[in-house]
């Protein structure tokens, strides 16, 4: 059989055993759930989605014919499915446990493009999310966030973020303080607008959100804050195994790699802190007031062009210049 991401799913007879398999079964939230299907070049919104041939033509109707009960269901989207998000609320997960797997390598990767109104985003309601293997495209001038996460326990892997020259979103993702214990794998961030630098604030925006975990990501963009920035007191949080590079060019005491409240407690590791202007320390790239935050452990860190050194109540280790 040809490997998922080289055909639609429709042809693909073997997909609902193939989701079964104990390989895959790993990647959705409930492996006994349902099955929904998702696919904008074959697929009809008036089709259930619960058969691999009859798939819906759009993840919105998917989310809207989800389970609800304990089961859960999880959506599978066809390589090069593409979709626009439009209004507020787009792409609603108001229900629990739910696994949005997208199929497909690159640019077959699913693809949501954000469009005619600066509200428009993914909302998260319900815990338990799983959103693996997707595309998120800015196409609008001051998006407000492309994902607003207001639920606990969820889990994004393998998305990607892009926003052109000209489109700028203030927060790619927003974690209100219900969403503890997120976790984002490998998201891969090019925000890289450069007009009006002070608009477009962090690619991850969160407040009072505990236990969290940020791993293995790319964030590269015109940041007027941070790329990570956090707003009001976390406990419990891990940064760890990232390339962050903030590219604002505009007052070289603006524009950090990651900012942090007071409070905050946990662990900043093995991360590589890149910056457009020379001269960064850690303590300006840790905190964006000038003040140093308590009980943040940092371990591992590289700045770009620079040695840093903190003192105080940060814990630093085998700090070094790139």
């Amino acid at each position: 059989m040809p490997p998922v991401g080289t055909q639609a799913f429709h042809e693909i007879h073997e997909v609902p055993q193939l989701m079964r398999a104990s390989a895959f079964s790993r990647l959705l939230a409930n492996p006994t759930g349902e099955i929904l299907y998702v696919d904008s070049a074959r697929g009809s919104d008036d089709y259930t989605g619960h058969n691999v041939k009859a798939p819906t033509r759009t993840l919105a109707r998917a989310l809207v014919i989800a389970n609800a009960g304990a089961g859960g269901s999880n959506i599978l989207i066809a390589p090069g499915h593409t979709e626009i998000a439009a209004v507020a609320n787009a792409l609603l997960i108001s229900k629990p446990d739910i696994s949005v797997i997208g199929l497909g390598n690159a640019v077959r990767r699913p693809r949501i493009t954000f469009s005619g109104n600066v509200a428009a985003d993914v909302q998260v309601n319900a815990a338990g999310l799983i959103m693996r293997n997707l595309r998120f495209v800015n196409g609008i001038d001051s998006l407000a966030a492309m994902f607003t996460v207001a639920a606990a326990d969820c889990l994004f892997e393998d998305i990607a973020v892009e926003s052109s020259l000209a489109f700028r979103a203030i927060v790619a993702f927003e974690f209100a303080a219900a969403a503890d214990r997120f976790a984002i794998r490998r998201l891969s961030a090019r925000q890289l607008s450069v007009v009006s630098e002070a608009v477009q604030l962090a690619c991850i925006r969160l407040a009072d959100c505990d236990d969290f975990l940020i791993e293995d990501c790319n964030i590269i963009g015109h940041y007027a804050t941070s790329c990570i920035l956090n707003t009001v007191a976390s406990l419990n949080t891990h940064t760890i195994k990232s390339f962050l590079n903030n590219l604002r060019t505009v007052a070289p005491t603006t524009g950090a790699c990651i900012s942090y409240a007071a409070g905050t407690t946990g662990w900043i590791a093995d991360m590589r802190l890149g910056r457009a202007i020379d001269g960064v320390t850690v303590a300006s790239v840790i905190t964006s007031d000038g003040t140093r935050k308590a009980n943040i452990n940092i371990h591992d860190i590289v700045v770009a062009n620079e040695v840093a050194s903190v003192s105080g109540q940060v814990a630093v280790a085998a700090v070094s210049a790139s």
